[in-house]
């Protein structure tokens, strides 16, 4: 993914197959990784690859907004 994809969802357990995943984050800006996942800073570095990244939906975030969504009814 590149440029525009900002704001886009990130699903874990997607199957291409049936189209279904569960929504784990959202893309907000871009990373360096290396083939661990560490985050890296060169941008020079050959064994650094781009990749969207963003916060993850954990219980603590998503539990007081369902909580409060749950309220508005």
């Amino acid at each position: 993914m590149g440029g525009g994809a900002s704001g886009g969802p990130r699903f874990g357990d997607f199957s291409a197959t049936t189209g279904h995943g569960a929504l784990v984050g959202v893309n907000t800006q871009s990373g360096r990784m290396d083939a661990t996942g560490a985050g890296r800073d060169d941008e020079g570095d050959p064994a650094c690859v781009r990749h969207l990244v963003g916060p993850r939906f954990t219980t603590a975030l998503t539990e007081p907004l369902h909580e409060k969504a749950q309220r508005l009814r």
